[in-house]
């Protein structure tokens, strides 16, 4: 991942347009419109300390995760919200979508899950980007 990767990503994953982002750490929106098309090169020392900071100001510590799996082995569908609402809404329509057996087979393995969750999430170096890593909370869930 790219140094414009990473900057672009910690804005989005806030939610925050270009210019709250560069008013909330002192950097002009045009430099953070530049480091993210890649026209400049954003120092890592500036990535490392805005990923510290949004990790010690709680700016990206949580995330809705919409989930559905019939069972643990399955893949299913993982889709995050930084939005409540949305994660509701979308689990809502996408649980209104299925037949009733479908919505049976989701019910009948107990390790099965079609739900919002609320997650903490973590810098990952792995994945260079901010990862959900714990539940915290059960927003929702079909059964």
């Amino acid at each position: 991942m790219t140094n414009a990767e990473r900057i672009k990503a910690m804005r989005q994953f806030t939610g925050l347009s270009a210019k709250k982002f560069g008013d909330k750490f002192g950097i002009p929106m045009r430099t953070i419109q530049d480091w993210e098309r890649g026209e400049r090169n954003a120092p890592d020392y500036v990535i490392n300390l805005i990923k510290y900071a949004l990790e010690v100001e709680r700016i990206i510590p949580m995330v809705y995760v919409f989930e559905a799996h019939r069972s643990q082995d399955e893949i299913g569908t993982v889709k995050w919200f930084m939005n409540e609402f949305e994660a509701l809404d979308y689990a809502y329509d996408a649980w209104n979508e299925l037949d009733e057996d479908e919505q049976n087979s989701y019910k009948e393995d107990s390790a099965g899950t079609f739900g919002v969750y609320l997650y903490r999430c973590e810098w990952s170096e792995e994945h260079e980007m901010f990862m959900p890593v714990q539940s915290w909370d059960e927003t929702w869930s079909a059964f």
